[in-house]
């Protein structure tokens, strides 16, 4: 069964609507953050900037991707740049 509009799947755009891409940065960073054991739970509003400005030609799984390692790399509770920053 296909999924409907507003469920959304892996395969979307990011950032397709407005204002969805600082609200998947936060929920995956969060998320990741748990998963990984990191202490990073926030991101800079300059960091949310630079990626804003990169137009994702993947899907999702790519931003899961970049905020895996910009978490992974992160020293604090705050992802700045250049951290996500070097993908952008």
């Amino acid at each position: 069964m296909p999924a409907l509009p507003s469920q959304g799947t892996s395969k979307d755009r990011v950032g397709q609507r407005e204002g969805d891409l600082p609200l998947l940065v936060e929920h995956f960073v969060r998320r990741f953050s748990r998963e990984l054991g990191k202490s990073a739970r926030t991101v800079a509003p300059e960091t949310v900037e630079i990626l804003s400005q990169y137009s994702w030609p993947g899907n999702v799984r790519e931003l899961q991707s970049v905020l895996k390692q910009a978490i992974l790399q992160a020293t604090g509770p705050v992802i700045a740049p250049p951290v996500a920053g070097d993908h952008a």
